[in-house]
């Protein structure tokens, strides 16, 4: 499979994004929580794929479905949110909830983006956080 074709503005944006988790009763970044888990974390989320805009709404039901999957694959699944200012106004960020997976094979975790439309997922640890490329899948 091709690589999707991600625009440079587009790809700013994510490697400018952090990444929180919720966990417990806390919120923490999310190489932090992977230096506690020592573990690689994979974050994916359903919204907005690619230039689609769908809405709120329909991110939010896209988001469900897709948790649903990721809950059938592995466990814990936690809520994240990845927040980022590459797009313009620091006091005006731009975010995207999500969902933080541990145990989650990589490929196994591009594949579920790509099939939510995603251009990339994150894979996390307690020294990196990498914005990943989704492969394209047959339409």
């Amino acid at each position: 499979m091709d690589e999707r074709q991600v625009p440079q503005r587009r790809w700013d944006h994510y490697q400018a994004t952090i990444v929180v988790i919720a966990h417990g009763d806390e919120v923490v970044e999310a190489r932090d929580l992977a230096r506690r888990l020592d573990t690689t974390i994979h974050v994916i989320t359903a919204w907005n794929p690619g230039a689609e805009r769908p809405g709120d709404e329909e991110n939010r039901r896209r988001n469900d479905v897709l948790r649903a999957d990721l809950v059938a694959l592995t466990d814990p699944v936690l809520p994240a949110l990845g927040v980022s200012t590459a797009a313009g106004d620091p006091a005006e960020p731009h975010s995207e909830a999500s969902w933080a997976v541990v145990g989650l094979d990589r490929d196994v975790a591009l594949a579920l983006g790509a099939r939510y439309g995603q251009d990339a997922i994150f894979e996390i640890t307690a020294t990196s956080q990498e914005v990943v490329k989704c492969p394209l899948t047959p339409d």
